[in-house]
């Protein structure tokens, strides 16, 4: 398949912390990002989740099937295969690759049910779900360790997979549910954990030791997305809105106890983090309420609006890899690079 690529020149917005900074460099240009249109599996739609650091790519897509069936892909080199569904037919999403290119997602089989997949080699198998369960699949790192979740008799827990043995990660203290968002190379794990819809609170489970990450101030929920190889978390925390208001969102960065405000700028009242590589780079989106939401990079200090396909007016940004390869979606999958 053929890429289409864009350029697109975004707008530097600033932060206060990073002010001082370009003031003295008065002659600071904003980098510049080319889009590239990385397709669907013949349907209309795509969206890409996750990129590894050889730039493959993965996500789920609408296929040419009737019945808006959409199947995981990977993509490579301009090449986006299909990875099918378990079972031969259903639905699948792929939300993680590691280096070595095992990818992680959940499948809907005709039978019924999801289930937690692990696909290698060209071949989709389903990771270990108790019978009557159901899991999925949110992250996997370059040991082979997998992060998701598994329902099992009325609940949901967070679990991890190692060597196709599974663990439950158990909750916050006082909690019922929790579920599993993302995992770093060192086995650390971030998700949320709650008692009642919708008082989520961010985790971080550490060999054994599940913390609970606290909120921004004036905000009462947290729903962490990413956790890089420093153990730095990224995601989001809200506030219950007034009755016919909107939800706003404010992106986080968490390090060593403390969670920052990543800031909203450029006419936008939310905003949200979804991902994090090892140089601290942070992708995510960016909303001024207008409903139309723009792909954002935040990155020393400084948020940069990465743009969306021509004609199109919103996009968002999910996963980043250590190139600091952006990928994400608008009415397609898209990656976005510099220069």
């Amino acid at each position: 398949m053929k890429r289409a690529i864009y350029a697109f020149v975004p707008v530097l917005v600033l932060t206060a912390a990073s002010v001082a900074l370009l003031t003295a460099s008065a002659s600071a240009v904003s980098p510049t990002y080319s889009i590239t249109d990385l397709g669907t599996l013949g349907g209309s739609l795509s969206t890409a989740y996750a990129a590894n650091a050889r730039g493959q790519v993965v996500g789920y897509s609408y296929t040419a099937s009737p019945g808006f069936v959409h199947h995981a892909f990977l993509w490579e080199q301009g090449v986006m295969t299909d990875l099918g569904a378990l079972g031969g037919g259903g639905y699948s999403s792929a939300r993680g690759i590691n280096a070595a290119g095992q990818v992680v997602g959940t499948s809907w089989p005709v039978a019924g049910g999801n289930y937690a997949f692990l696909w290698q080699n060209g071949v989709m198998t389903t990771l270990d779900t108790p019978a009557g369960g159901t899991s999925e699949a949110a992250g996997i790192n370059a040991r082979g360790q997998v992060v998701g979740s598994l329902w099992n008799a009325g609940i949901t827990h967070a679990v991890l997979w190692d060597d196709d043995v599974m663990t439950d990660l158990g909750t916050l203290p006082g909690d019922l549910i929790s579920y599993g968002h993302g995992i770093n190379s060192q086995g650390q794990v971030v998700g949320i954990s709650y008692a009642d819809f919708p008082e989520y609170h961010g985790f971080m489970w550490d060999n054994g030791v599940m913390t609970d990450l606290g909120t921004l101030s004036g905000s009462d929920y947290t729903w962490p997305t990413g956790i890089n190889a420093q153990g730095q978390v990224v995601g989001n925390t809200y506030t219950s809105p007034s009755p016919g208001a909107a939800t706003v969102y404010q992106a986080f960065l968490w390090e060593r106890g403390v969670m920052t405000d990543l800031g909203t700028a450029h006419g936008c009242v939310s905003s949200g983090a979804s991902g994090i590589n090892a140089r601290g780079q942070v992708s995510g989106w960016c909303d001024s309420g207008s409903g139309n939401a723009r792909a954002v990079l935040w990155d020393v200090g400084a948020m940069i609006d990465l743009g969306t396909l021509p004609g199109e007016y919103s996009s968002y940004a999910y996963g980043i890899n250590d190139r600091s390869q952006i990928v994400g979606g608008s009415s397609h999958a898209l990656m976005w690079e510099r220069g």
